[in-house]
């Protein structure tokens, strides 16, 4: 099960926010869950050792991963030894899954009040009253502001409120799991 939450899009998404490689780490690491020493990452991910430290400790930072930190009595070097956290990457992805999900209900409502007008680029939607004060020209790129076909764009989102809502009902079965076995 947790190899299905690492390969949730909404996950991935989730890491390349935290650092565009920690997808690829943890990646290797579900691979090989063994795994506890940075220096093993650097073979796999093509990189400098202090890259991946870099990494980890921004995953420590947001707590996705923790370590154990032991002392070699005889050279008084430290030894990481890291642990993936996947319950509390689950929880961070489903606080910010219900955040997109609540701006993406709200954009429904948007959409249901208001006309609404958009250029060919795109750029933005804009409401009626935005729209007339900039003459009904886009501020971005200058093109023609046009009627938007509502009822397209309220489906869209609705496409990905039901993506997210799946993507949170695989988190949240995955975290009443956990809680079950502890």
């Amino acid at each position: 099960m947790a190899k299905e939450v690492l390969n949730l899009d909404c996950v991935q998404s989730y890491l390349k926010n935290v650092d565009h490689s920690a997808g690829q780490l943890l990646d290797i690491w579900n691979k090989n869950p063994d795994v506890t020493c940075d220096e093993f990452f650097t073979q796999h991910l093509d990189c400098k050792i202090t890259v991946i430290r870099s990494i980890l400790n921004k995953l420590h930072f947001y707590g996705i991963v923790n370590y154990d930190k032991i002392k070699n009595e005889n050279s008084g070097w430290f030894t990481f030894k890291w642990h993936l956290d996947y319950e509390k990457l689950a929880k961070l992805v489903l606080i910010n899954n219900l955040d997109k999900l609540e701006k993406l209900n709200a954009s429904i409502k948007k959409y249901e009040q208001y006309q609404m007008f958009t250029c060919s680029n795109t750029c933005k939607d804009f409401e009626f009253e935005v729209a007339a004060h900039y003459n009904f020209y886009c501020p971005m790129c200058n093109e023609n502001l046009n009627l938007l076909n509502q009822k397209e764009r309220q489906d869209e989102i609705k496409k990905q409120i039901k993506i997210i809502e799946e993507e949170n009902n695989i988190l949240s079965g995955f975290l009443r799991d956990k809680n079950k076995k502890a």
